[in-house]
């Protein structure tokens, strides 16, 4: 295994590629830009040389996720050079061999400035290959990698505490002690997202709202925040009707 010193005195987030073949890492709005690691070169280290790196040409990075339906597809929010507007840069990652082991080749694909309406998004997941979800407060946008908007949802009250996206579905939780269900309709040229189900927590007298979500395909866990401090796990389950 490895130990890297990449951001001194700052906390650095990781975050493994689809194909296992890649770290992303980056420290949040700092002028330390992010590097992505050749992750054999983290398990099989060389005593005489450095993990395989490269960092990313950009600066301020405060957000990421890889597109799930591709090997090594990384979509980046962060500032522009002058530091006053919010970009969303897409790169796809690859490897080559050469005489001194391997080298990293890093591809931009695309790029997008956020509408300066929008509010910095606190969350960022990918779906297929092409679309970016995008939370900011209490509403949920979707844009292509490409900077088309394709959808805005604004059902929950309160700010939005987490997202789970898969190939069929996502799921939001919130503040407002409730969990929204959005289908994917994957008809048209780019996947559509529509509003299913409204599930609700417990009372606000005891719950001061939904923290995180998760969910196996069958079933959604909700962590529930109760006022005294503790937590505790909410279930739902998906009951297929059959004729």
């Amino acid at each position: 295994m490895s130990r890297v010193s990449m951001f001194p005195n700052h906390p650095a987030s990781l975050l493994c590629s689809p194909d296992h073949q890649w770290v992303f890492a980056s420290t949040q709005n700092s002028d330390l830009g992010p590097k992505v690691f050749h992750m054999r070169s983290l398990l099989c280290p060389s005593e005489d040389e450095a993990p395989v790196s490269t960092a990313l040409p950009i600066w301020l990075t405060s957000r990421a996720c890889w597109a799930p339906n591709k090997a090594a597809r990384l979509m980046v929010m962060h500032r522009n050079d002058n530091g006053m507007q919010l970009v969303v840069t897409t790169y796809e990652l690859g490897a080559k061999r050469s005489r001194n082991g391997v080298d990293i080749l890093v591809q931009q694909i695309a790029s997008f400035i956020l509408p300066d309406t929008m509010m910095p998004p606190h969350l960022m997941k990918g779906h297929s290959s092409q679309v970016i979800l995008l939370v900011s407060g209490s509403e949920l946008v979707l844009f292509t990698i490409h900077g088309l908007h394709l959808a805005a949802f604004q059902d929950h009250q309160k700010p939005i505490t987490s997202m789970w996206v898969d190939q069929s579905r996502v799921i939001t939780s919130s503040f407002d002690l409730s969990l929204r269900v959005y289908m994917w309709n994957k008809d048209n040229k780019f996947p559509v997202l529509r509003s299913c189900y409204h599930l609700l927590g417990g009372s606000h007298r005891w719950a001061s709202g939904f923290t995180h979500v998760e969910s196996d395909g069958m079933s959604i866990v909700g962590v529930e925040a109760r006022s005294i401090g503790t937590s505790i796990l909410r279930s739902y389950y998906f009951q297929v009707q059959r004729d």
